[in-house]
């Protein structure tokens, strides 16, 4: 029995399915999108990932530095993120407060040595040298 027109078949229906494959992806667009700066600088964009590469062009080939460890896909909704930023900013918020009142505190104990030091210069005894000034 002769095979040669079943392997040519199955050829052409491999060759089909390659090219059907190839021709839906290409419906889809391009996988990645290639953009040079003013600069020389090559961009490349990944439309599946959303991952950008930074490229230089070396004779006919491209060489790449990709940013894929770079990007991490929140799960979180877009109010999870404000609540967290807002958490964030609160935060903050208080710490800032608790160092100014922190500074206040200082400069009360300061003014108070101050006030007893001039005391002393009008004529009023003056605290003994090492006395500690409590609030």
């Amino acid at each position: 029995m002769n095979t040669l027109p079943l392997r040519k078949l199955g050829t052409a229906l491999v060759v089909l399915c390659v090219a059907m494959t190839a021709s839906l992806a290409w419906a889809e667009g391009p996988r990645y999108q290639i953009v040079k700066s003013d600069n020389g600088t090559l961009w490349r964009l990944n439309t599946e990932t959303g991952e950008i590469a930074m490229c230089k062009a070396e004779g006919a080939r491209m060489v790449c530095a990709s940013s894929g460890g770079a990007i991490e896909k929140s799960t979180l909704s877009a109010s999870d993120l404000e609540a967290a930023q807002d958490e964030r900013r609160a935060k903050k918020r208080m710490e800032t407060s608790q160092t100014l009142d922190k500074m206040v505190d200082v400069f009360e104990r300061l003014l108070d040595v101050a006030k007893k030091h001039q005391k002393s210069i009008d004529g009023e005894t003056a605290p003994p040298i090492g006395d500690v000034v409590k609030p």
